[in-house]
């Protein structure tokens, strides 16, 4: 438990430069991992579908502005979305 809530101080940490997208997903493999499934690929699968899943919602269905990170416009990986 205490590796999962050092993983979540983390994903918090670093929210901001990662942005929703890419933060959240990162964040489901690795709760994924720590809580017990040992398959990384699938790991990496669901951790992909669950951290974009819920970043889509927010941001698509919903409207609500949440920071874009490295895939933004000025982010490190803007210019390959934007």
């Amino acid at each position: 438990m205490l590796l999962l809530a050092a993983g979540l101080v983390a994903f918090v940490a670093l929210y901001q430069f990662l942005g929703q997208y890419v933060g959240a997903s990162l964040f489901m493999i690795f709760a994924l991992s720590v809580l017990g499934n040992r398959s990384w690929p699938r790991n990496v699968l669901y951790g992909l579908a669950i951290g974009l899943g819920i970043s889509a919602f927010f941001m698509e269905l919903l409207g609500v502005r949440l920071p874009m990170g490295v895939t933004g416009p000025t982010g490190l990986l803007g210019g390959l979305f934007w």
